[in-house]
């Protein structure tokens, strides 16, 4: 966990240290929050109908750097360590895959005109993944088997986020849905079609 959290740290620092040689007037910040995340044609892929899928619960934390290019519209990559998977199960057995990730979006911020409560932002643009780790928990209730996964997994992963929130001085909230683009899934999986990330996220920040 430790490395994991020192990689996004890392990365996020040298986002910000590259940031003045990139535009003035930029900005940064933190967020944290809920990331409810599913691979939704996983009970399929595995060839047994009898799973029923339900959310990953996890975290997703990191930070960002906005470069405004006019009072409404910003280019905003950002660094964030993301939790997904899926759980699967049936009246006997459990299928849990954990998959984290070190994802970094650029998305394009569309800023509305300020109000006395705030200013609301919409979100859109590609995310791109690096796998952090990988886990899958199988078998029957009574007896599950956990094992490493990264031999089942891609080492990287694509996807297209989009969503909105609020500006209230130095603090945000958003919400925005990501759909992976690219199968996460290797040939040694095994699986009879690929799977895809899919994720909603909820998170709260502060501006420096």
């Amino acid at each position: 966990m430790f490395k994991r959290i020192t990689l996004v740290a890392v990365a996020l620092a040298l986002v910000v240290a590259a940031a003045p040689a990139w535009a003035q007037g930029i900005e940064a910040g933190v967020k944290a929050g809920y990331n409810a995340a599913t691979l939704p044609n996983m009970s399929t892929a595995l060839g047994d109908s009898t799973f029923t899928g339900s959310t990953k619960s996890g975290a997703a934390f990191g930070g960002f750097v906005a470069f405004p290019m006019n009072d409404s519209f910003a280019v905003q990559p950002e660094v964030l360590w993301v939790q997904q998977g899926v759980n699967l199960s049936d009246s006997a057995n459990e299928y849990n895959a954990r998959l984290d990730y070190l994802q970094i979006p650029v998305l394009a911020r569309f800023s509305f005109p300020s109000q006395s409560w705030g200013r609301g932002f919409l979100l859109a643009g590609p995310t791109f993944g690096i796998r952090l780790s990988a886990n899958v928990t199988q078998g029957a209730l009574a007896t599950q088997v956990e094992q490493d996964a990264k031999s089942l997994t891609k080492a990287g992963d694509m996807g297209l986020a989009f969503g909105g929130g609020v500006d209230v001085g130095r603090f945000l909230a958003e919400a925005r849905f990501t759909q992976g683009l690219t199968d996460v899934n290797t040939d040694a999986a095994n699986l009879t079609q690929g799977v895809k990330n899919r994720a909603f996220t909820i998170m709260g920040g502060v501006r420096f």
